[in-house]
């Protein structure tokens, strides 16, 4: 039996439901989906897409039959998964990321990304993008390549294992 309730200890009862039929795998788990089992009368909604999720918290709680009587297996709070939190919001069109700026002079950047340093290393302005690279020597870590997946225009190189 699986209950959606206001509090942790009751509460309001949204919705109660009976999965009949569960089969355990050989270490005693089982999945299935709250919200598919048999509704129960003392739901106070009439389907499981009733319960107003943005009002008060809602508590999950867990009984199983066993040997004869239910079993309270606990009772936990159901938290807000991100991509749920925007689901409802991604129906139809979805506006894409956009950065937008205003300058009167073409030198001046919209957009800009600076290292720890303060130097631009990636802007965008009216005409188009400048990428900036260091003159120096190439660190461990970091570095820059524009190119493509097709490697006809490149040095191929034959690797040999050394024994």
């Amino acid at each position: 039996m699986f209950y959606v309730q206001s509090l942790q200890t009751g509460g309001t009862l949204y919705w109660k439901e009976l999965h009949s039929s569960v089969t355990t795998n050989s270490f005693g788990l089982f999945n299935l989906v709250v919200g598919n089992g048999t509704r129960q009368t003392e739901s106070t909604v009439a389907t499981f897409d009733l319960i107003d999720w943005k009002v008060t918290s809602k508590y999950l709680k867990t009984e199983i039959y066993y040997s004869g009587s239910w079993k309270d297996m606990g009772t936990s709070q159901l938290l807000t998964v991100p991509y749920a939190m925007v689901a409802e919001d991604l129906a139809g069109s979805v506006a894409k990321l956009s950065v937008r700026g205003e300058t009167s002079g073409f030198e001046d950047a919209l957009f800009e990304v600076k290292n720890k340093n303060g130097q631009t290393i990636f802007a965008v302005y009216n005409e188009g993008v400048r990428i900036y690279v260091d003159d120096g020597a190439k660190g461990p870590k970091g570095g820059f390549a524009v190119g493509g997946f097709d490697m006809t225009k490149a040095t191929k190189v034959q690797s040999r294992v050394l024994r």
